[in-house]
């Protein structure tokens, strides 16, 4: 194993009451400032592509912000970085450079691609699957280690079915991380968090016109922290055990279970995407068969890989015990990280309630998850939450504020995936 400046935390109750037969844990994958080499076959350096809606939605005022943000965010990009900027609307089309390729970041490059910026012109319908697949062809002119796309949709994905989306997506998984921003007023949450979750990048809003360009720059200068990129998480589990899911959980939720590529019986590899100097938290739960009191068992060996390097290893191990006071202890981050998923579900169904006319099942939802949101010290959940719903401070009674803005709902649904870490507590005072 390289000394990669990767390591491994395992937080999870070892033991188990008898006949017990499911293990939690959350592993901690922590990536030091000394990142791995990059895998091979690849080349050090950042490629980002920008896609930037133009359907007719973006007409007037919005795609001249749109196209000042783009510039801004072009004109701040690191010499040496590869970019390209592509037009979104029911096709989409290259702005920058004129072929399906990137262009190496300098005083030069980043001129002419503000100039062809301003050409920009908004209209027609929206089919984001041809962005996407546009963006994908551009990559594969590349071999930069980081490969970041930011699609940037101020409207819905009206003039395709959600059939030919969801194709794009399975062509374009491991092959670039997606950042996808919802801008304005009128775009919807459930379509901004698909399209970031199947890449592997971060669903965000920016309602306000006056925060674009600080916005877009923003997720521009985050992606260029990245480091290495398509780590891989190899996990091993022994015989008559499975995995029964694997999610990352901070800092957003990503359910990773379904994305495995199997080597063999008992080995199956999860694509973690581009990492800069960070940590991530993810939930792993197996099933086990019991064995008899004392006993102990492996539940699964992970491990995180460059290529064919293996950067770090860790341990999930699961110890029977007859005493209840050892079994029946609840692992503080484990209890943590389930009730954030719990919080995340309460605001998706809230919304997804509230948008179908069910207000009483709106109201449940959300107030349950200001609930979750205030006991977990998710201030800002809590402060997107407060836009929607009042809670009467003194009865602890929910209701749907009388006026909701449509976009309101839509910040607090692709908001809902990003979760706090645990909160320090004190020594001694685990439980």
């Amino acid at each position: 194993m390289t000394d990669s400046g990767f390591h491994i935390d395992v937080d999870h109750n070892e033991f188990m009451g008898v006949g017990d037969t499911v293990v939690d844990a959350i592993v901690t994958i922590t990536a030091g400032k000394d990142a791995a080499p990059p895998a091979l076959g690849r080349q050090a350096g950042l490629a980002q592509v920008i896609m930037i809606d133009s359907s007719g939605s973006m007409m007037g005022s919005r795609i001249a912000e749109a196209k000042r943000a783009t510039r801004e965010l072009v004109q701040n990009l690191p010499d040496g970085t590869r970019f390209a900027v592509v037009s979104g609307a029911a096709t989409a089309l290259m702005v920058y450079p004129d072929t399906e390729t990137t262009a190496i970041a300098d005083a030069q490059t980043r001129a002419e691609a503000a100039r062809a910026v301003d050409r920009l012109q908004a209209g027609g319908g929206t089919a984001m699957s041809t962005w996407l697949t546009l963006a994908n062809k551009v990559f594969a002119d590349t071999e930069a280690e980081i490969r970041h796309g930011l699609l940037l949709t101020d409207g819905f994905n009206q003039h395709e079915t959600s059939e030919t989306l969801q194709a794009a997506l399975d062509e374009c998984q491991g092959r670039f991380v997606c950042d996808a921003c919802g801008i304005g007023e009128d775009w919807d949450g459930s379509e901004i968090r698909l399209i970031a979750d199947r890449l592997l990048g971060t669903a965000s809003g920016l309602p306000d016109q006056s925060e674009w360009a600080d916005g877009f720059s923003r997720i521009s200068r985050e992606a260029a922290t990245k480091t290495v990129g398509d780590l891989t998480m190899r996990v091993f589990t022994p015989a008559r055990n499975d995995i029964r899911f694997i999610k990352q959980m901070n800092p957003s939720i990503v359910d990773l279970t379904s994305r495995r590529t199997e080597l063999d019986d008992k080995t199956g590899d999860y694509p973690t995407g581009a990492w800069g100097a960070e940590s991530r938290e993810f939930h792993i739960r197996v099933d086990v068969p019991p064995i008899q009191e004392n006993d102990d068992r492996l539940a699964a060996r992970i491990s995180i890989l460059s290529g064919d390097i293996e950067l770090t290893r860790g341990m999930i191990t699961a110890r029977w015990s007859g005493d209840t006071m050892l079994s029946t202890k609840l692992n503080h981050k484990v209890a943590h990280y389930t009730g954030q998923a719990e919080l995340a579900s309460a605001i998706q169904e809230g919304v997804a309630a509230a948008k179908a006319g069910e207000a009483h099942v709106a109201t449940e939802r959300l107030g349950k998850a200001m609930r979750l949101a205030t006991e977990s010290g998710n201030d800002r959940t809590a402060r997107l939450l407060a836009k929607v719903v009042d809670v009467d401070p003194d009865t602890g009674r929910v209701a749907m504020k009388n006026q909701v803005r449509s976009v309101d709902l839509e910040m607090a649904d692709v908001e809902s995936v990003k979760t706090i870490t645990v909160r320090r507590r004190p020594a001694g005072n685990e439980s």
